[in-house]
């Protein structure tokens, strides 16, 4: 704890209490609240863009490090060995608190280190294959939080397994030693949650009660079970032929399955929805990003490609897609035509099959009707992914309307959404075979 030689030290220096919350989010009798005068509202940044070193400004900085550092380097003792600073101070569930020296320096965990002069420490981060995400129990209350892994992801993204108890989230600009603006939790403009939270940072963290973090990336693939995601991509607004429910059977899929406890990831339509969220490069931000995903619109084909066609002039070629080297398990695609040419998800230069168990569409043309609730209630009874999208939508089509679900094996035949049911391993990816399923609407 904080005892009163070290409070003398750290006398009138403000940045050292957590930040107040908007006034109308405020608990008072639970928070150490700073002045108003004191909240300076500035846009959070990255302090410098080296991902190796921390670079600490003289003052206070508010670091953390974004992946498992070396055995070698991983305490406090061995990661700021000759380094020149007044304290390094934790703040947990409502206590301050100055590690030991042989303590170990944790991803998710934020600290302050009040640095003597501008200097760099370098971060001797383990190897690759050892670089497994953490999880960090937080408290109700202030906690200083980090993020983990390199990419740069938003507040929503990296809070994500916690969005339902999170309220707040400060830096602190440690070049001109003030607050950055907060991001609150659905919030928009400055304070929005789409801003980034920066790795090597420490940000202070507001929970309304208590819950464990899981970093995005860790609940890709390794905490699908509690975590499972979905998303949704949709186009009514067509030139040529538009629609009318694309919107309401993605949407319905969406909250449906979110009102059962599964995380929401995106839910993009018209001219939100975007050729790169299907095509190797951003998909890991978007349908690879999730277990499970749906697209409703307008699908065609040509002789040698598919494509999943968007907001014209926006389309998406099969032969550019690679679905689940990330996190993907399945994906709806309700449009006419999308898997009547299964060959073409294995075909050069990328395997749109990928690691993706199934992926359910029509081999003749489709409806323009709102299957989405009832094949996300289908999923959540228990039938398995094939068995609940020819079941919806069997119920709205009439006969003369072919289904075809395509399966990296027939193993994949037999799987349910998570929680749901039995789920396969990944299966191996074979660039030539595949195994398909039929149903004819009645």
């Amino acid at each position: 704890m904080i005892t009163d030689e070290i409070r003398k030290k750290i006398q009138g220096v403000p940045y050292h209490f957590p930040p107040p919350l908007p006034k109308e989010e405020r608990n008072e009798s639970k928070m150490n609240v700073l002045p108003e005068s004191e909240y300076v509202l500035i846009e959070s940044s990255q302090s410098r863009d080296s991902y190796d070193e921390l670079h600490l400004y003289d003052g206070a900085n508010y670091v953390s490090v974004p992946l498992w550092l070396d055995d070698e380097y991983s305490a406090y003792a061995e990661f700021f060995d000759g380094f020149n600073a007044t304290m390094i101070l934790r703040y947990e569930n409502g206590i301050w608190s100055i590690p030991t020296i042989y303590e170990e320096i944790v991803p998710l965990e934020g600290f302050v280190v009040i640095a003597n002069g501008a200097q760099d420490v370098t971060c001797h981060f383990k190897a690759e294959q050892y670089q497994t995400p953490p999880t960090r129990y937080l408290y109700e209350g202030w906690s200083i939080v980090g993020s983990w892994d390199i990419p740069q992801w938003s507040a929503r993204d990296n809070f994500i397994s916690v969005v339902d108890d999170w309220t707040q989230a400060t830096g602190y600009d440690a070049e001109n030693q003030q607050y950055e603006t907060s991001i609150i939790n659905g919030g928009s403009g400055y304070h929005s949650d789409e801003r980034v939270i920066y790795p090597g940072k420490g940000y202070y963290l507001w929970m309304n009660g208590p819950a464990t973090l899981v970093p995005l990336k860790g609940t890709k693939d390794f905490q699908d079970l509690y975590y499972p995601q979905v998303g949704v991509e949709w186009v009514n607004d067509y030139t040529i032929t538009p629609l009318s429910n694309s919107d309401d059977t993605a949407i319905g899929f969406y909250n449906t399955l979110g009102n059962a406890g599964w995380v929401q990831m995106f839910e993009k339509g018209d001219d939100e929805a975007q050729t790169s969220h299907f095509t190797v490069g951003e998909d890991w931000k978007y349908i690879d990003g999730v277990d499970v995903a749906l697209f409703a619109g307008h699908g065609s084909f040509n002789i040698t490609a598919y494509w999943i066609r968007l907001m014209e002039p926006k389309i998406v070629l099969f032969p550019t897609c690679e679905w689940g080297d990330h996190d993907l398990e399945w994906i709806f695609l309700h449009g006419c035509h999308t898997t009547k040419c299964p060959e073409n998800f294995k075909a050069w230069p990328y395997w749109t099959m990928n690691g993706v168990h199934l992926v359910c569409g029509f081999y003749s043309e489709g409806w323009d009707v709102d299957d989405g609730t009832r094949l996300a209630n289908y999923l959540l009874e228990g039938q398995t992914i094939k068995n609940a999208w020819f079941n919806a939508t069997d119920y709205t089509h009439g006969s003369g309307i072919i289904l075809r679900v395509i399966g990296e094996n027939e193993a994949c035949g037999n799987d349910h959404i998570w929680g749901s049911g039995s789920v396969i391993s990944d299966p191996p990816v074979d660039a030539n075979t595949y195994d398909e399923w039929w149903h004819y609407c009645d």
